[in-house]
């Protein structure tokens, strides 16, 4: 094990700990979507893109789901870290900090499903105006 800072890309934390190169692969594929990010926002502003808004929104309701799911892992590994393995978490033989870590990534997994489907629901709204465009005129 190499003893390494690990920065957390584009924010302004880093901490010095014990990790692998094997460790920081969740890290760095956090990284990799925050760079996506970043990419899909500076595309988003494009009114030529409408008509891909459809195919954008699935792609993003994917990743959105892959993401809470990723949520809830996080939140398995925790317990799994704090030596806890039973498929059923035993949360009162977590310490608090634990607790409270394993509740907070829950939340932010069951936030990403309630985006996951207010993509859908854009989706489809998306399909209604590409039915329905509206005149010339009124789009400029």
């Amino acid at each position: 094990m190499v003893r390494r800072t690990a920065p957390a890309h584009d924010v302004d934390m880093h901490t010095t700990l014990e990790l692998s190169d094997r460790d920081l692969a969740l890290a760095a594929s956090a990284h990799e979507l925050q760079r996506a990010a970043g990419a899909v926002q500076t595309q988003a502003a494009n009114p030529d893109a409408v008509p891909t808004h459809e195919l954008t929104l699935a792609h993003v309701e994917e990743a959105v789901d892959r993401l809470a799911v990723a949520m809830e892992q996080m939140a398995n590994a925790v317990a799994d870290w704090c030596g806890e393995r039973s498929a059923i978490v035993e949360e009162n033989a977590l310490p608090p900090e634990a607790r409270a870590l394993r509740w907070h990534l829950q939340s932010v997994a069951d936030e990403l499903r309630a985006a996951e489907v207010a993509c859908a629901s854009s989706r489809d709204w998306t399909r209604r105006l590409l039915l329905n465009p509206p005149q010339p005129d009124a789009r400029r």
